[in-house]
């Protein structure tokens, strides 16, 4: 939010940006996968290029949450009731629109326990926000009790940490997993409010018009960098590639800190229909990132695309389904909308 309490169109570009980014990252990795010596030898363009798809979308995650540390996450027990609101609109359509399509294989416990998430990957996103959402109230008195030098030694402990047995050591500290966790989660929001309190000075920033180009430079920079990382050390015969494109690498992180300061160094604008857009990005998410539909239908359409179809065609297809599946999810979620407004009326007695 601006200070006139009116949402930041321009800070809502890039989290419609980090969604479509989200469906990018499961589109390759899920897919396609990433390539290994032989592609790369026998199509070495093509293998680049899922290398460049990967490292400009792996931030993705990253900067949904570091966009909450940005603004601050403000504790109510209604912004929490709508969130699980929507959680449980989407794993309900999803399971019984496929229930209907195919009862045989879907009306069974294990496609209903997807509803409640208790699976380990139903929502992983979902469980480990709801978590950095309940002890946002204690994060937010921390940073507001310690002084810079007190955050900044926790964030340089900590992230020597999650460096060392969260990267380095994927599986060193289970608590981490790779940046698949609550945990990671803190750290970034941590972050987050670090920079925007210490580092970022909105009228230095804002009033130097390529500061935003400086970070954008810095951001492709270091995708190419992990791009021809990967490309080389695959090339080489060492299959390490996946560790360099995981929510814990250092330059993960950093590569979505400067996307996110691209964003915040452009002047603030207000836009209806980009705040409108916005609002509903989450559904995205919940629609296509249901474990019901990510992999047997999302993943395996576009993993067969890329093996039926040239490399530029691939990419042409994946663009459309990606529009497709935005333009679904914000169509669906308007009638959630609706009901949730009716429910929030009656439960906090709004006008």
């Amino acid at each position: 939010m601006s200070g006139s309490g009116k949402r930041n169109s321009t800070m809502e570009v890039l989290r419609i940006l980090a969604m479509v980014l989200v469906m990018l990252v499961h589109a390759t990795f899920m897919s396609t996968g990433l390539p290994d010596k032989n592609m790369l030898i026998d199509r070495p363009l093509v293998g680049l290029g899922l290398y460049l798809q990967s490292a400009l979308s792996v931030v993705c995650v990253n900067v949904f949450v570091l966009l909450s540390g940005w603004f601050g996450i403000h504790w109510h027990p209604k912004r929490l009731a709508n969130l699980l609101f929507q959680v449980l609109f989407f794993a309900i359509l999803v399971f019984v629109v496929l229930t209907i399509a195919k009862p045989s294989q879907y009306l069974n416990a294990n496609a209903m326990g997807t509803i409640l998430m208790i699976h380990g990957n139903d929502y992983w996103f979902i469980k480990s926000y709801i978590l950095l959402f309940i002890f946002a109230p204690v994060l937010n008195l921390y940073v507001e009790h310690s002084s810079q030098r007190q955050l900044l030694l926790l964030l340089m402990v900590f992230y020597l940490f999650q460096t060392v047995y969260g990267w380095l050591s994927i599986e060193g500290a289970a608590d981490l997993a790779g940046g698949y966790s609550a945990l990671s989660f803190m750290g970034l929001y941590l972050l987050s409010q670090y920079v925007h309190l210490y580092v970022y000075d909105k009228e230095k920033f804002q009033a130097i018009a390529h500061k935003s180009c400086k970070f954008l430079g810095a951001y492709l920079v270091i995708c190419l960098v992990h791009a021809f990382i990967a490309f080389i050390v695959t090339r080489m015969g060492f299959p390490v590639a996946g560790r360099i494109f995981t929510y814990t690498n250092p330059l993960v992180i950093v590569e979505s800190l400067c996307l996110l300061l691209v964003f915040a160094t452009l002047p603030p604008t207000h836009n209806r229909v980009v705040n409108w857009v916005g609002a509903s990005c989450l559904a995205v998410y919940l629609l296509h990132a249901n474990e019901l539909v990510l992999r047997p239908y999302y993943a395996h359409y576009i993993g067969q695309v890329f093996q039926h179809y040239s490399y530029p065609l691939y990419l042409l297809i994946v663009i459309g389904v990606m529009i497709g599946v935005y333009v679904l999810a914000l169509m669906i979620d308007q009638v959630r909308i609706l009901m949730w407004n009716k429910i929030a009326r009656l439960v906090w007695k709004q006008k």
